[in-house]
């Protein structure tokens, strides 16, 4: 989801005030607490199945591992982040990335504020030296014209958002079936204002808060699927939120879920999926039988603590 557009999900507006049931319960402090040197192996996956009416579907699959070491400052942290490896594959087939081949082993620095905001990301100007180092000097010179730091730092950035920034010194209320809508991006362009029902619950021993979420553009469809959620009870949310579609989309329609499992005191988010899908009608160029298309996306996200006595010969 586009972070520029995050707004708080937990939260239901006066709007809806009333009108949905909640667990009665004390809001949840989150504290970005982590010792210094914790390390953490980190995943992020993202599947994407494109497919267009008539044509075979192509399934596009970006994983990057990298490790994240923990270093603790006077203003927060400033963590150290080493990319391990970073990859493509499109129908199952490796897409050669030199920028990749170069990035391994990249070391990154991600300040943070005590809460665990992000403040910036120092290391990819360390790129061009790797890549010189790494790739043929003919090739390097020409992929280095090509490179934009500001744009890798920016793609990096917002991903971090993305996970973390709902929660990053966020109090968090359990709540059951609460509803509220957004402006949400679609994948190429536009977007369409887009209706979430939310769960918010303890779990592992109260170490943890699980939160669920159920996705769709279409308010009398998410309300089919909740007995405490009314189709009159969304449209009202979504005041003067209305769709924007590029001039070729007839249509766009979004659907999905997620889970996240968030520690009260520690790394903080520690896994997330995120299934989303998406339905388009579009109109050709030259005005003849609108094409449907459709794009699927999953996203998962993984943190996994390393323990200490494993790390001497990473």
């Amino acid at each position: 989801m586009n972070s520029r557009f995050v707004k708080r999900w937990l939260f239901l507006p006066c709007l809806l005030a009333g009108m949905l049931p909640k667990l009665q319960a004390q809001p949840i402090q989150l504290r970005y607490a982590l010792s210094d040197g914790a390390t953490f192996d980190v995943t992020e996956k993202v599947t994407r199945v494109t497919a267009a009416f008539g044509e075979d579907p192509v399934t596009d699959v970006a994983e990057r591992i990298s490790r994240l070491t923990v270093k603790q400052s006077e203003t927060g942290y400033a963590n150290a982040v080493t990319i391990v490896s970073q990859t493509l594959t499109r129908n199952g087939n490796p897409v050669v990335s030199p920028i990749h081949a170069a990035m391994a082993g990249l070391p990154l620095t991600y300040t943070l504020d005590r809460d665990g905001r992000m403040v910036g990301i120092a290391g990819y100007d360390q790129l061009k030296d790797a890549m010189a180092e790494k790739l043929p000097d003919k090739l390097a010179s020409t992929l280095l014209k090509l490179v934009s730091y500001d744009s890798l730092h920016s793609k990096d950035r917002n991903s971090y958002n993305e996970v973390y920034g709902e929660y990053a010194g966020a109090s968090i209320e359990p709540v059951t079936d609460e509803a509220s809508v957004k402006r949400h991006s679609l994948p190429y362009d536009g977007s369409v204002p887009l209706y979430a029902v939310s769960t918010v619950e303890r779990a592992d021993d109260n170490a943890a808060i699980r939160v669920k979420r159920t996705f769709n553009s279409d308010a009398a469809t998410l309300a089919a699927q909740f007995e405490a959620i009314t189709e009159e009870g969304l449209t009202a949310l979504k005041g003067t939120l209305m769709p924007v579609l590029p001039e070729n989309h007839e249509s766009a329609a979004v659907s999905g879920t997620e889970e996240t499992l968030v520690r009260i005191n520690g790394p903080l988010v520690t896994s997330r999926t995120v299934n989303l899908e998406y339905s388009f009608t579009l109109t050709p160029p030259d005005g003849s039988q609108p094409i449907p298309f459709a794009v699927a996306v999953i996203k998962e996200f993984t943190a996994v603590p390393v323990a200490p006595e494993t790390l001497g010969g990473s």
